[in-house]
């Protein structure tokens, strides 16, 4: 083993740590990358190192196999859900399977060689950091993805917290190459500028064709396009463009079709077709995850528009039932709870009324925590539309 104090022994010993890191990164990347086909999951990219491609391979699917310039940097997997999100954990569990299956080995023969035991130690302090469920800016850890889906086995809402995160990705992919990587990420900060309140920003991400899309090709990522571009036209006040796009689905997930569904029944109560509304909500009679959330909303808009005070407390207590549900879209579903809590306190309800107001302060505060700081400003403009809407 080296001298430890002398500068050549320092610096040895710093740079096998730096490379034991990197390996121990690019390790756990493989696992996400080798377990994505369990989980549903679509390998995009997989690249070891920075800087300028050595060597790089796409695979007839559209997987791009990365090796750059400086392999020592680290490794990143990345893989977008093909099918559904059921199996999510399993991907997020990779990582921490591949540390796991290392740590015996590392152990076993950690007085082979110090470098070893080195490794095995930073195997364990590396696994601990991926398994503590901390999120912060958008980035998490595996253990707090795990922990975030354990009520739930879909999404848990629109990205709103993930704007810098998806603008990396997005410049990552196109680096690498990958067109389905970069397409995805562009198709979930359309979805964020829609969910914000800023539907104009997502307007050059839909001007292209569909069949040009590498999604296209995805029956998942499809439907997921589908949903995301019906709620921009619903959102542009364009709900018949909405419904245009809506008619001529095709069968998909069952995910997804929850998904069409409830972007079918906001886009009929966007032109007053309540029947219509209602017709595509009672699909969803027993659905589960975030749609549930935004089901609620709808039922509530419904009982308004029938001015039955009986309808409007039976849909504000379901709304009530379940206060930390996400709303896939959380500004229409703010606008929807003053306009329940101002009707139910002027025929005669106060006390539910202050509960659906003290709902719809905590959406708001969720979501502003949730979400990019650059967005803040635009949730609380839409917020503050929505409250004049409302009022009107």
């Amino acid at each position: 083993m080296p001298d430890m104090f002398t500068n050549s022994g320092v610096i040895t010993n710093i740079g096998a740590l730096v490379f034991l890191a990197v390996m121990v990164s690019i390790v756990h990347e493989a696992g996400h990358a080798l377990v994505a086909p369990l989980a549903g999951y679509r390998l995009t990219s997989f690249s070891i190192g920075w800087g300028r491609a050595i060597f790089r391979h796409r695979t007839t699917n559209g997987t791009v196999f990365h090796l750059g310039l400086f392999p020592f940097t680290g490794g990143r997997a990345v893989a977008i859900p093909v099918q559904s999100l059921l199996r999510a954990n399993i991907y997020h569990l990779g990582g921490i399977g591949a540390q796991v299956v290392m740590a015996p080995l590392l152990f076993m023969f950690r007085d082979i060689h110090w470098l070893v035991a080195e490794a095995s130690l930073l195997n364990l302090l590396v696994l601990a950091w991926h398994l503590l469920p901390w999120r912060v800016q958008g980035h998490s850890s595996d253990g707090w993805l795990i922990w975030a889906h354990r009520g739930s086995p879909s999404v848990t809402g629109a990205p709103l917290g993930q704007r810098r995160l998806l603008q990396s990705l997005k410049k990552h992919e196109l680096k690498l190459g990958s067109h389905l990587g970069a397409w995805y990420a562009s198709l979930c900060l359309a979805w964020l500028d829609v969910v914000t309140g800023r539907p104009q920003d997502a307007d050059g991400f839909f001007a292209e064709p569909t069949v040009r899309l590498p999604g296209s090709t995805v029956p998942f990522i499809a439907g997921l396009w589908l949903y995301v571009a019906a709620e921009w036209h619903r959102a542009s006040d364009r709900p018949l463009g909405s419904l245009h796009l809506l008619r001529g689905r095709e069968p998909t997930a069952a995910f997804i079709s929850t998904l069409l569904l409830l972007a079918e029944a906001r886009a009929y109560l966007a032109i007053a077709e309540q029947s219509s509304a209602r017709r595509a909500l009672a699909q969803l009679a027993g659905t589960s995850g975030p749609a549930l959330g935004d089901a609620g909303i709808i039922q509530l808009e419904l009982a308004l528009g029938d001015s039955s005070l009986r309808l409007v407390e039976r849909a504000t207590q379901n709304v009530l039932q379940t206060p930390n549900r996400p709303f896939l879209d959380p500004i229409s579903s703010f606008s929807a709870m003053l306009r329940a809590s101002e009707y139910l306190e002027a025929h005669g309800n106060p006390d539910i009324a202050i509960q659906l107001n003290d709902m719809a302060r905590l959406l708001v505060a969720r979501m502003l925590a949730q979400a990019d700081p650059q967005d803040r400003p635009q949730i609380l403009a839409s917020m503050d539309d929505s409250r004049l809407k409302a009022a009107g």
